[in-house]
């Protein structure tokens, strides 16, 4: 992809700062890489949440997700490609940042295939946690809407968090 102009999204040092945020904020200080790549790709592009279908099984989600869709509005040099897209042309950046985080033990990946990583205890300096710390702290509402409440949505099959975002390929997911 060739670009003149610098996107947060393809930056792979700024990933790994979001997902330390992420990941940080999340219960248990892990999630699948799989919700965590959808939650780094709305972070990124915020106002894009109001593409994303709501559902019941987190209680109070729709109003909080269309509260922070009116906070964040998409600013007037942003010219982006799909949805769909950007999120393909992000996968390439976050596998680097997850394996980046993984050679230097800050985050542990387990599970069959490796699904599921989670932040090592005190993996990471003071001042950088102080860092994630105030940059959480700065957008509360929208780290806790996608670090607590988007990985309470299963991932694979209708009505996932792969199917409702539309930014990925459900049909076909072992559920």
């Amino acid at each position: 992809m060739f670009s003149l102009s610098y996107s947060a999204a393809y930056d792979p040092y700024n990933t790994i700062f979001r997902f330390l945020c992420l990941l940080n904020a999340a219960v248990d200080n892990e999630m699948t890489f799989s919700t965590l790549r959808i939650t780094d790709f709305y972070f990124c592009f915020p106002w894009l949440l109001s593409d994303l279908r709501t559902t019941r099984e987190v209680p109070g989600f729709a109003a909080r997700r269309n509260a922070i869709v009116r906070g964040y509005r998409k600013g007037s040099f942003d010219v982006l490609p799909a949805s769909t897209v950007l999120f393909d042309r992000m996968e390439p950046i976050q596998n680097m940042a997850k394996n980046a985080l993984v050679a230097r033990s800050v985050l542990t990946a387990r599970g069959a295939n490796k699904g599921t990583v989670r932040l090592g205890p005190e993996s990471v300096s003071a001042v950088m946690q102080q860092k994630i710390d105030a940059h959480v702290k700065a957008q509360k509402d929208l780290v806790s809407l996608l670090s607590i409440d988007l990985p309470q949505i299963r991932i694979h099959g209708a009505d996932g968090l792969k199917h409702r975002s539309g930014l990925s390929e459900h049909r076909y997911d072992n559920v």
